[in-house]
């Protein structure tokens, strides 16, 4: 990917292993100036976030999931009519907060989940900005489905979380 310097405007080519959790932080090759950008979830991201939801859709387990971003929003909603788009940009503000608020004192946490009236939420940070939350009928994820969940975030991360 090519990303601009803020300070001196040189053109910086990065490799997709040098973006980390939606981050792109690298030095200058002209000016050495530090840079950070956030960079926004791929196209190829998202076709893949809307397969898993399908695939997730299918168990009986899953009642629904949605995509939401820390800044922008909500991205996806495949949650039930009941639920308003408000509605679920509150829940997803709320649960992200919370998860990176557990973060910052206990860095190695690498998913949440919160339990309202026998539905279990599960969260699970995409990257600094994006979180994928399932709403489950039953705790644990079947098997099946926390691997295609591992699956997905290890695409988007590059690694493992």
């Amino acid at each position: 990917m090519i990303f601009f310097c803020e300070d001196c405007g040189e053109k910086n080519i990065l490799a997709q292993t040098q973006l980390k959790n939606g981050k792109a932080v690298f030095r200058c090759t002209a000016c050495h100036y530090m840079n950070s950008y956030a960079y926004p979830i791929s196209k190829k991201n998202l076709k893949k976030i809307d397969q898993f939801f399908k695939d997730i859709q299918v168990s009986p387990e899953i009642i629904g999931s949605f995509l939401f971003h820390g800044k922008t929003g909500l991205l996806k909603n495949n949650m039930p009519d009941m639920l308003k788009e408000s509605d679920l940009k509150v829940l997803g503000k709320t649960i992200t907060n919370n998860y990176l608020i557990g973060c910052s004192q206990y860095p190695d946490i690498n998913e949440m989940t919160l339990v309202i009236a026998n539905k279990n939420m599960i969260a699970k940070m995409i990257d600094s900005n994006l979180t994928l939350i399932i709403v489950s009928k039953i705790f644990p994820l079947s098997k099946n489905i926390l691997d295609k969940l591992d699956h997905l975030v290890s695409d988007n991360t590059g690694q493992n979380r």
